[in-house]
């Protein structure tokens, strides 16, 4: 039996070896099932089940084939959703992830090049 803990580091620089890796196969029908339809979900997201593959240097591999076998039910693709239902199910706290704005940086302009502009005080225009 391969050790899948050997094996992470090497997925982790070439994640497309995640499809045929016989240290993934070994994790049983439910990982690779999962597996599957994680890749189904989106195709590029290979260092995506990497990530949750890591998390059995977190958790335990018990705890992680337990958390993708719920993940494959619930049809989650998300790896911090993944971590979110094997921390709950250990009765651990949970981070809230909250979603952090993407867009343009609109910065300030001076305008203390626009004082020039009004009257003097005093004046009554």
């Amino acid at each position: 039996m391969l050790e899948l803990d050997h094996y992470l580091d090497v997925l982790m620089r070439k994640p497309g070896g995640v499809r045929h890796a016989r240290v993934v196969n070994q994790l049983g029908a439910e990982a690779t099932a999962y597996r599957d339809a994680f890749l189904s979900h989106n195709p590029d997201a290979y260092g995506g089940f990497v990530q949750i593959l890591l998390l059995c240097r977190r958790y335990t591999r018990e705890a992680v084939l337990a958390g993708i076998a719920q993940a494959r039910a619930e049809r989650i693709y998300d790896v911090a959703r993944v971590e979110a239902l094997i921390a709950k199910a250990l009765g651990q706290p949970t981070a809230v992830i909250m979603a952090v704005p993407s867009g343009p940086v609109v910065r300030q302009p001076a305008l203390e090049a626009y004082d020039s502009l009004l009257p003097a005080a005093g004046v009554v225009a």
